[in-house]
């Protein structure tokens, strides 16, 4: 059997202490992208299914400054980008294209595997201090401050020079307490919260999935690593990267299975109602099944069953903003979660949308896992919701 050839990456800090299985790993599963110029590597709303490393090109991280779009830094070969956002737990990079861009992409759930049997890999990935998670990081603290003289964007440069990362273990938050530093938790797996200040080591939140993320402010004498450019790509195969960025599977506001208390109902009503029970349960508002009802049972009497539009009309009658649209079903990867879509002469909520595909709940049919491919097959028509 012809073994792929080595990848490009083991040259990046980052993957040169892999072990010969993971560099095997790596070869076989990245891919190569190009990106236009202006098109979006990374997305701010949504964490990534990806992390891509620049192999050629330069894009540019930006943000919103008084309504502006602003850029707050440049990327180029070596930049890793998608990574702040996935070790975080928190979309943080906006990163678009300045020039055309080719760079290797890496699954969320390899870079994770990484991480948790690559020990090499994990050192890296704890000492990184990306400038975008520090930006997220002051954006939270600027909406509690009193401070106007300055927006988080100018604050960044100075922070940039005296922010360090802070292991979180009790002797270097000690260390860091001692030595008259802030700490703020950067991470939001498991309890940890995005600027949650830590003044002792016992007020470390537990995290999971990654390791808890601290940022000690200020530093005597920080600097920011430069970035070294990558090797020429060679002959590697490089595809046209994908309009929009695909989104994570770990990324919590696309996916709500946990949170769900599936219920089970057959017929119009009573489906209908398990839905809005459902929802009501996942956006924590109170159930009001008896005016629900009573909407329904009149449908009903004229003959009419259950409609999405209905359904929207009992949705904004429990105070929530109702948007309807009828979007190709190849971006059912990217549907707001949890929203009520038309599924076999019912009802469904949409529990999880990300790169792997759709997930439902229905009353009738349980659980309903569905592909990126098998959603053509299942809205030929596109999707309503």
């Amino acid at each position: 059997m012809t073994q792929p050839a080595p990848s490009p990456l083991l040259k990046h800090p980052a993957f040169s202490g892999l072990s010969q299985t993971a560099s095997l790993r790596l070869a076989e599963s990245t891919r190569q992208l190009r990106f236009e110029l202006g098109q979006q590597l990374c997305d701010g709303q949504t964490i990534p299914a990806r992390v891509l490393v620049v192999l050629q090109g330069q894009a540019r991280l930006v943000s919103r400054q008084n309504g502006v779009l602003t850029t707050v830094g440049k990327f180029g070969p070596g930049s890793v980008i998608g990574a702040a956002s996935l070790m975080c737990g928190a979309a943080c990079e906006n990163v678009i294209a300045s020039k055309e861009i080719i760079a290797c992409a890496i699954s969320d759930e390899l870079w994770s595997d990484f991480y948790s049997s690559e020990e090499s890999f994990r050192d890296w990935c704890d000492d990184q201090l990306w400038p975008q998670e520090l930006l997220r990081l002051l954006e939270v603290l600027d909406q509690t401050s009193a401070e106007t003289d300055q927006s988080p964007v100018e604050k960044l440069g100075e922070a940039l020079q005296n922010a360090q990362k802070c292991a979180p273990t009790g002797t270097a938050v000690d260390a860091a307490l001692v030595s008259g530093r802030s700490l703020f938790v950067t991470s939001c797996w498991g309890d940890a919260q995005l600027g949650q200040q830590i003044k002792a080591a016992s007020d470390l939140p537990t995290s999971d999935r990654f390791a808890l993320r601290l940022v000690s402010i200020p530093q005597s004498n920080g600097a920011v690593a430069e970035i070294q450019p990558a090797d020429s790509i060679g002959n590697l195969a490089v595809e046209s990267a994908e309009l929009l960025p695909p989104i994570s599977r770990y990324s919590p506001e696309r996916n709500v299975v946990e949170s769900l208390k599936l219920l089970s109902a057959e017929g119009p009503i009573p489906e209908t109602l398990a839905c809005f029970q459902m929802l009501t349960q996942l956006m924590k508002l109170p159930f009001r099944r008896d005016s629900i009802e009573k909407v329904l049972q009149d449908n009903i009497r004229r003959g009419l069953k259950p409609s999405l539009q209905l359904c929207g009309q009992l949705a904004a009658s429990l105070g929530l903003h109702v948007m309807a649209a009828k979007v190709p079903a190849v971006s059912g990867t990217r549907l707001q979660v949890p929203s009520m879509l038309p599924w076999k002469e019912g009802f469904a909520l949409v529990v999880a949308s990300n790169e792997q595909g759709l997930r439902l709940a229905s009353p009738k049919h349980g659980l309903i896992n569905l592909t990126p491919d098998d959603l053509e097959e299942s809205f030929p028509e596109g999707k309503k919701f």
